[in-house]
């Protein structure tokens, strides 16, 4: 009777749980969730096409066969695909950002009638006005002359 090794072949890594797309406000964090098949396997993430690491921006965790990337402080900017990679395996989902609203206020002053567009963005406590051009300063001092404009009204 002959002996030899036998080396059995080595299962494929497979999706247990797709990411599923996430919906978030700006300045929320959005957190993306793959289960693989294998535990601590190399992955690659990449948000709007193009590989993201550990940064202030992007955690990225493993719990054995739980795969997590976090998107910190997320931007209207953020809005995109954002994916995993396992070897011949991959899951995707889209990540969108809700901006909050913009409030219009139309003020006259003396002849002329002026009207601005503020924007409150929660991530970085600042708000944007849009007049026949783009500025941004912060929110304090939009909101006291914010005061003055609904004087106008």
């Amino acid at each position: 009777m002959c002996w030899f090794p036998y080396h059995a072949p080595e299962l494929p890594i497979d999706i247990q749980k797709d990411l599923s797309s996430q919906e978030v406000e700006e300045g929320q964090d959005a957190t993306f969730t793959c289960e693989l098949s294998k535990p601590n396997q190399p992955v690659t993430w990449s948000v709007g096409g193009k590989p993201v690491e550990n940064s202030d921006k992007y955690v990225i965790e493993c719990h054995e066969h739980v795969y997590i990337l976090t998107v910190k402080n997320c931007t209207l900017d953020d809005r995109s695909q954002v994916s995993i990679v396992a070897k011949d395996c991959k899951s995707s989902a889209q990540l969108d950002v809700r901006g909050m609203p913009i409030l219009t206020c139309f003020c006259s002053n003396r002849n002329n009638k002026f009207g601005y567009n503020f924007h409150f963005n929660k991530s970085n406590n600042m708000c944007s006005v849009k007049d026949e051009f783009f500025f941004v300063m912060s929110y304090f001092l939009i909101c006291s002359h914010f005061r003055t404009f609904l004087k106008c009204l």
